[in-house]
């Protein structure tokens, strides 16, 4: 059995650590990376064709549909396709590129 803790504001605000039994992998996926919960159900079901650009995060492991996913790990495909400075030549360039899906770890 998997026991672990959580910590909850109660209706005052205050912290309260309570007890969890029968923590599933959902659980702990979404403790660490609830943030990525969205982005997988909005790409669920996207055509294999649907480019997904992914910079600075683990968010490719967790995708079901592993086609046309590109890794820019410090945006350095992104800086060359915009390299110019035209937002609708860049614009053009990624369409062009099939990408319909951006995700960039803020943290990198």
């Amino acid at each position: 059995m998997n026991i672990g803790k959580t910590v909850e504001l109660d209706n005052g605000l205050q912290q309260k650590e309570v007890m969890k039994v029968g923590y599933r992998w959902k659980d702990v996926f979404d403790l660490q990376f609830p943030h990525y919960n969205k982005f997988i159900e909005a790409t669920n079901d996207r055509a294999d064709e649907d480019g997904v650009l992914i910079a600075g995060t683990y968010l490719q492991y967790f995708l079901k549909n592993q086609h046309n996913i590109q890794g820019d790990g410090m945006l350095s495909w992104l800086r060359e396709k915009s390299s110019d400075g035209d937002l609708c030549k860049t614009y053009k360039r990624l369409q062009d590129s099939n990408l319909r899906y951006l995700v960039i770890d803020p943290n990198i």
